[in-house]
């Protein structure tokens, strides 16, 4: 069990980056929240920028289906206002 929130992080953080460059970890660990949420923001951008090279499960492509057959069969469920409002002026 762990004997703190900051040793319990700790050791998380070690074992889910042990494979990757102990320092650069420690480099990014030890700049402010601002800045790693920055840097997540970019991961996550450059993720996204080629979907093709994380490929859907079979379970993740029927939950797609099934979540656009929902929105299609009621589309004022999942829209926003706006959308909503927009889509019926259309």
């Amino acid at each position: 069990m762990c004997e703190g929130e900051t040793i319990c992080r700790d050791a998380v953080v070690r074992i889910k980056v042990s494979y990757m460059k102990p320092n650069l970890v420690a480099e990014i660990l030890a700049l402010p929240v601002t800045e790693r949420v920055r840097l997540v923001e970019a991961i996550w951008d450059s993720i996204a920028a080629v979907p093709d090279a994380l490929p859907l499960t079979r379970w993740q492509k029927d939950e797609l289906d099934h979540r656009l057959a929902e929105f299609g069969a009621d589309l004022d469920s999942g829209a926003t206002l706006v959308f909503a409002r927009i889509h019926r002026a259309a």
